[in-house]
């Protein structure tokens, strides 16, 4: 990274409108469990999985709930409840306030399951990667797909996040250690991020293209100095 204070070009762009953990999204999937400080009975609160099945990572979309385009989702007795543009811990109070009708302090948990990043263009293992975080910084989820190619361009990786608002798109200069002090410093669940090539790729020049060149340069030099 290079703090690169004289550089105009490499400031950050406003992020006011990405600040914040993430909000829950129109087809996001959640999962929601009930449990009771009094060990009371909540089993019909529960998503039930078949009795010779152990609740995993993997089989957490088959017992979520599904965020519908309206913003709800549907919960056995309380119905459809709101829960678009809240973060997860908001929904947790929500629930756990409604709950209370039913069950006396009841304990909740809320996790997003749909908790993936993209990472496309110019990474060394483009794909789709989930993440165990809320949040993680943007050097993580570049080491998720195994780092840049030489192509790159670090001072313009876009990033793309899904908003209440809409879609934005904001360009991050990653070898700028003003990244340190912004909001873009983390990506959250969803992003997509694109590793821009340089022109250098489409003209078909090889990443060992200048020192090659820089060989040739200096044999002949020393070939005409021989002369």
């Amino acid at each position: 990274m290079q703090d690169r204070k004289k550089d105009k070009s490499s400031s950050i762009a406003d992020s006011s409108d990405m600040q914040g953990t993430y909000r829950i999204q129109s087809n996001d999937n959640l999962y929601i469990s009930v449990a009771s400080v009094e060990g009371v009975n909540t089993a019909f609160f529960n998503p039930a999985l078949a009795s010779n099945t152990t609740y995993s990572e993997s089989n957490q979309i088959l017992v979520g709930y599904y965020v519908n385009d309206a913003g709800y989702i549907h919960f056995p007795f309380l119905g459809d409840v709101y829960v678009k543009g809240k973060t997860l811990d908001a929904t947790r109070l929500i629930m756990t306030e409604k709950l209370k009708k039913y069950v006396n302090e009841p304990m909740v948990t809320v996790k997003l399951i749909n908790n993936t990043i993209s990472l496309l263009g110019e990474f060394n293992s483009e794909g789709t990667y989930r993440i165990t975080k809320s949040k993680l910084t943007i050097y993580e989820a570049v080491t998720l797909a195994g780092g840049f190619t030489p192509f790159a361009k670090r001072n313009k990786l876009k990033l793309l996040r899904q908003t209440a608002d809409g879609p934005l798109i904001q360009i991050i200069d990653v070898s700028s250690d003003k990244i340190l002090h912004s909001d873009l410093y983390y990506v959250y669940p969803n992003d997509l991020l694109y590793a821009e090539p340089m022109k250098a790729k489409t003209w078909g020049i090889g990443p060992t293209f200048s020192l090659a060149l820089f060989t040739t340069l200096i044999t002949l030099y020393l070939l005409f100095k021989t002369l």
